[in-house]
């Protein structure tokens, strides 16, 4: 148990030096704050269409230029879509609960730390919180995962301008992107099947987050030297808090029904990332098959001749285009790897990753009742100690 305890402690955060991406980061951060706030400011003043204008300038510039390389975005519409959602991706790095939450409060709290910043000239100290590297290498693995959601928001930015294009110029970059989206996605479809345990459920991952902080404030506790009464109070409020926080989620973890749908997330996650796989799969070939044979192909047509080589009951289109050995093969063959050698084998260690991840649930309800056994004794050092302030 106590080994838990430590593998825990060592996913809370530590402080390492600033290094150039994070520095980078922040000044994006800061840009992204000051351009909302100017936009909201022109609009108070009535100039908001002075600035709108300019955007549409350099937006026609841009297009210009794309243009003049052969790459004249099919739907120029969405590109002032697609350059403000893949910025605040980028800067957030692919994190929604980063760009929801902890970019608003940034951007809102902008007037009140910007004159401070300006005055001092400094608004973060030389170093900075980031996610701990574990022994088994989680930080590598943490930038590994920032490869799915790059590829899908370039993917998705490519077929938003160029879904519709018909030059192979414009669509060869669509085949790579959709090409890596079908990839990554069978990579980690194959991570979630492979024989090594249980799987990693969002849920369980927030609640160990959570028991890790819980661990960690309670040992900085341990250290403190109270003078004040409210101080001690104050940790007694905290004390209390997490307590029963902690009570509550522990009865609900036991819960056998609560442990059920747990092996019911694993069985409907399997499903549906066999389904996304297989969509995706259809989508690589639908664009290969249109971009390496006919471009002037509709997208409809080129799916439709995809999809009859995965899903019985498609009927082939009426089409002229002599299509070639490959593109006919090739679908087959992809559809049989995925639904024939991976489905089984696979199916067969549901049973097995199911019964793994149940077990993880019970060591995370022990590891509470641990924690508690611990607030519970912080409990009573915090009464002796609020007796010796008040004496």
């Amino acid at each position: 148990m106590a080994a838990s305890a430590s593998s825990l402690q060592n996913k809370s955060a530590s402080y390492v030096d600033e290094s150039l991406a994070s520095k980078l980061k922040r000044y994006a951060w800061r840009m992204t704050a000051a351009y909302i706030w100017l936009k909201a400011i022109a609009a108070f003043l009535g100039w908001y269409l002075v600035l709108a204008q300019n955007e549409t300038n350099l937006l026609n510039r841009l297009i210009a230029f794309l243009s003049s390389i052969g790459f004249a975005p099919v739907n120029p519409a969405f590109l002032s879509v697609v350059l403000k959602v893949g910025w605040l991706m980028l800067i957030t790095g692919f994190s929604f609960v980063e760009l929801g939450f902890f970019l608003f409060i940034y951007v809102l709290t902008l007037p009140g730390w910007a004159p401070i910043y300006l005055i001092f000239n400094r608004f973060t100290d030389d170093y900075e919180i980031v996610g701990a590297t574990t022994e088994n290498g989680s930080g590598k693995r943490k930038n590994w995962r920032l490869v799915f959601p790059a590829v899908t928001t370039l993917f998705i930015a490519w077929f938003l301008l160029y879904g519709n294009a018909t030059t192979r110029v414009q669509l060869t970059p669509g085949v790579v992107l959709s090409g890596l989206f079908f990839l990554t996605l069978l990579y980690r479809l194959l991570l979630k099947t492979t024989p090594d345990g249980k799987t990693e459920v969002p849920i369980l991952h927030w609640l160990t987050i959570l028991i890790s902080q819980s661990i960690d404030q309670t040992h900085q506790r341990v250290k403190k030297t109270y003078k004040k009464k409210s101080d001690v109070q104050s940790d007694q409020r905290t004390n209390r808090f997490t307590r029963k926080m902690l009570i509550k989620l522990t009865r609900s973890m036991k819960d056998p029904s609560k442990q059920g749908m747990v092996s019911l997330y694993i069985l409907g996650e399997y499903i549906g990332s066999l389904v996304v796989v297989g969509a995706s799969a259809i989508l690589f070939w639908t664009i290969l098959i249109k971009a390496a044979v006919a471009p002037e192909l509709s997208l409809i047509t080129s799916f439709q001749i995809s999809a009859f080589h995965f899903l019985p009951g498609i009927q082939f289109p009426n089409s002229q285009i002599q299509l070639p050995f490959w593109s006919r093969i090739g679908p087959s063959a992809t559809a049989w790897v995925l639904f024939v050698l991976y489905l089984g084998p696979a199916s067969a260690l549901l049973p097995e990753k199911q019964r793994a991840t149940i077990k993880q649930v019970k060591e995370l309800v022990d590891l509470y009742r641990e924690s508690l056994q611990t607030l519970r004794k912080e409990k009573l050092r915090l009464r002796r100690e609020l007796n010796l302030v008040e004496g």
